[in-house]
């Protein structure tokens, strides 16, 4: 499925009521952030994984670092939202 298959409507959607925090403002690029329930969380609210479970509060900040030690950029943070709501409407389709 090509990034093009995601409605852009659907994109701005999400964009406008999740936001996109930062860990860490100082850096230029977008750092990991907990969310709401504690979990490690980048971008648009892309939840982070490793090796299939999510990754959760202090215990996991160090493997979250390792993951993204410099943080991302827009146009990751960008691809990552894109290829969320794909493997979403995927998972609705089956």
């Amino acid at each position: 499925m090509a990034l093009r298959d995601v409605n852009q409507a659907t994109v701005d959607l999400v964009k406008q009521y999740e936001g996109i925090p930062d860990g860490n403002p100082a850096t230029d690029n977008i750092d990991p952030y907990l969310d709401p329930v504690g979990i490690w969380t980048i971008g648009w609210g892309h939840a982070i994984t490793y090796q299939g479970r999510f990754l959760k509060g202090a215990a996991d900040k160090a493997q979250v670092q390792s993951l993204y030690p410099g943080g991302i950029t827009l146009a990751q943070a960008e691809a990552l939202l894109h290829t969320d709501l794909m493997n979403a409407g995927a998972m609705c389709r089956r």
